[in-house]
């Protein structure tokens, strides 16, 4: 961690879709008191996805097979990312990234009706992730604590 950083919550289950191949990355959020840190987990096969969509009981059965495997490589994962400090979690995956407060522009958090949506502006770019539309709450309330973010954080 950087000079004077205090880890303040860790919110599991953040993913992004990814268009390209498909499927799905799953992160970590690490909310500190100078950045968010998201560390990769794993991803979710293309092939789940696509058996999903595709139906049928083969279909499912094929997204279940897929999903279970997916789900113990997270687990082996996190196990081994365990007492690493985040700067190290960093360097270990190249998907794993942090956005640095002053850096943020605006948090716009969105309760719908399956999954809740975190979108956030950065000076350069944006990001956008979706959770359990359950940890929207908890995560904005933490997001409006944090002194460098205050009256960026939108909730919808």
């Amino acid at each position: 961690m950087q000079n004077s950083e205090q880890e303040i919550a860790i919110f599991k289950g953040l993913y992004r879709t990814d268009l390209g191949l498909g499927g799905r990355i799953d992160y970590i959020l690490h909310l500190t008191t100078k950045r968010m840190v998201l560390i990769h987990v794993t991803n979710l096969d293309a092939q789940a996805v696509q058996a999903q969509i595709s139906g049928g009981l083969v279909g499912w059965t094929i997204a279940k097979g897929v999903q279970k495997a997916s789900e113990s490589k997270r687990k082996e994962k996190e196990n081994a990312l365990q007492g690493l400090t985040l700067d190290e979690l960093l360097q270990k995956d190249k998907k794993s990234f942090a956005m640095a407060h002053e850096n943020i522009v605006s948090i716009r958090l969105h309760k719908g009706w399956i999954n809740g949506e975190i979108f956030v502006k950065l000076k350069s770019s944006q990001a956008q992730f979706f959770v359990d539309k359950n940890q929207i709450e908890p995560i904005s309330t933490t997001l409006s604590q944090i002194t460098s973010l205050q009256g960026k954080v939108l909730v919808k």
